[in-house]
């Protein structure tokens, strides 16, 4: 029962799937995070379902790629988008970690995000609009992988902040918890990218993983570092820039 709801305090906390409300409390939250990727698995069958109706009715390359854009955001209600601006604004600040820590859980929205985030968009639209809309299977899954590595690097690392999200659902959880649930996901993730390397081929999979690989360094050298660990503004940052990363691997991996 508690399992369960763990996977209702997941789906309702990281998306805006109708779920039934359960209390915010520990034996809840406990593993929550171990259900993080069913929010990706959403968020692919319905871009998977996407793409097929834009096959079907013929509809342009734009149309698809403002829908595949749009998808995420609409599941998760742009919470990861938040995370990622506020992250944005703390790094272009150049000042030091608390006062970082203090750019993050400010509310307003400062220039550079709007920029990076604008640029973000961009990229990603550009990319779906080029890609061989046949292999978009691998990008679906890639929603499910970045979801992994994320609730992954939650349990590896500390939290930069004594306080919010992350920090409730992680912060006083024994070792043995965090380390099943570092497994659980790690097996996940075997499975997604079996996946891949099944349905789209070995090469697709290595490309789009080594832009996984790519973010996680990034991550760690310029945010886990600077702060001392993670929070959950910082989780949206590195589940964007990971997905945008395994999405360009995806383009890469369609014209080699």
């Amino acid at each position: 029962m508690n399992l369960i709801r763990a996977f209702v305090t997941a789906i309702m906390t990281y998306s805006v799937v109708p779920m039934p409300q359960v209390k915010w409390e520990e034996k809840n939250t406990r593993y929550a995070i171990a259900f993080f990727p069913f929010v990706g698995v959403i968020i692919g069958v319905i871009l998977y379902a996407w793409n097929m109706l834009c096959e079907a009715v013929g509809m342009s390359d734009m149309i698809f790629a403002a829908g595949a854009i749009a998808i995420p955001v609409l599941i998760t209600g742009g919470i990861h988008i938040d995370g990622y601006m506020d992250t944005i604004d703390a790094l272009a600040s150049h000042t030091d970690r608390e006062k970082m820590l203090e750019i993050i859980k400010d509310s307003r929205v400062g220039a550079f995000a709007v920029i990076y985030e604008v640029v973000y968009m961009i990229v990603a639209f550009a990319v779906f609009c080029s890609c061989m809309r046949a292999g978009i299977i691998a990008v679906c899954i890639s929603f499910i992988i970045s979801r992994c590595i994320s609730g992954i690097l939650a349990t590896l690392f500390p939290n930069a902040r004594k306080s919010g999200m992350l920090s409730s659902m992680m912060g006083e959880q024994e070792k043995k918890t965090k380390s099943s649930i570092a497994i659980w996901l790690v097996i996940i993730l075997i499975i997604c990218v079996g996946a891949i390397v099944i349905l789209s081929g070995l090469i697709q999979a290595t490309i789009m993983l080594t832009g996984a690989v790519l973010a996680v360094i990034y991550y760690v050298i310029n945010v886990v570092k600077k702060l001392g660990g993670v929070t959950g503004d910082t989780s949206g940052y590195f589940l964007q820039i990971c997905e945008l990363y395994m999405l360009i691997g995806f383009y890469i991996s369609t014209i080699i």
